[in-house]
This record gives structure tokens, sequence and C-alpha cells, in this order.
């Protein structure tokens, strides 16, 4: 049996290669409503040095997305935030971005997909989820977009585990 969510406001931020979203969700019994708050675009910015994020854009888009989030409802329960698996920014010891990080179509990206080897996102879910469950990491469940659903090999690799 699954867990009851828990009443409350809920806001995602979704970070896109093209835009960006902010979602609020009211969660009641029976009850789910959704609006989207703000859309983005998300354009990366030529500097001399190659192609970037426009990070303080992007940070301005969520900050002006988690206020419209506010406005529809004032007590929020928990944010989340789901953004590119193949980009990064460093951090110093207080937090602070050493800068703006590079965008994946960067020309320094240039010939590593071939230097590296081609596998599906669930390829490469099934081959991370294999390594954490040989690790001993507990795991009950797995929950996935329709990416990944509608992969029979990923599929068939967590009915025998009983994860699906």
């Amino acid at each position: 049996m699954s867990p009851t969510p828990r009443e409350g406001s809920y806001v995602a931020v979704d970070l896109g290669a093209a835009s960006g979203r902010v979602m609020a969700a009211r969660v009641g019994p029976s009850r789910l409503d959704l609006i989207e708050t703000l859309r983005f675009p998300n354009v990366p910015v030529s500097l001399p040095d190659g192609l970037h994020w426009d990070v303080l854009r992007l940070y301005r888009d969520v900050l002006d997305g988690l206020a419209a989030a506010a406005r529809y409802d004032k007590e929020i329960t928990s944010v989340g935030v789901d953004s590119w698996a193949i980009d990064y920014g460093l951090l110093d010891s207080s937090g602070a971005l050493l800068g703006n990080p590079y965008h994946y179509r960067d020309r320094r990206t240039a010939g590593v997909p071939d230097q590296v080897g081609f596998a599906t996102k669930p390829e490469l879910a099934r081959r991370m989820l294999e390594r954490a469950l040989e690790a001993g990491v507990p795991a009950g469940w797995v929950t996935a977009d329709e990416v990944y659903g509608g992969d029979a090999r990923l599929r068939a690799f967590l009915e025998q585990r009983d994860l699906a």
C-alpha cells in the first residue's frame, strides 16, 4: 500500500534544456489542484570562453515563479527542483558559485560521445540501480516517468527484483 500524500501545498521547479517552469499543487483528501505559476525560456549565453547557462536569469525566473506560487498559497509545505543531469556548477566552501556553468552544447564537448559510447537513459538507470543494489542500498520500489517505464528491459530488471 502506498503512503497517503500529506495535505498541503507543494511547488515543483523544472529546469529543462529549452525552458523552465514552476508548478504549484494543493493536495487534499481526494483532491489535487495543479497550476503553472511561471514558464520561462532557458537560453544559453555565448561568452568568449564558450557557451554557458544563463544562471543569473534562471535564478531570477525561479524566484519569480516561487513568488507567484506563494501568492497561490501562502503556506508551502515543500519545494522540489529538477534540472539537467549533465551539467554542473562548482561551489566554494561558503556555497558561492565559482563560475557560470558551461552549457552541454559548448564546443568543449565536441566528440565526447564518440569517446564515451552511447547508452539510453533507461540503460544508464538500470546500470546505476544495479550498482546501488549490489552495494546494499535498500529499495522497496522504483518510480519513473514514461521514458523509463516504457523500456521493457528496465521493467524486466525491476520486476525480477520486485521493485516495479
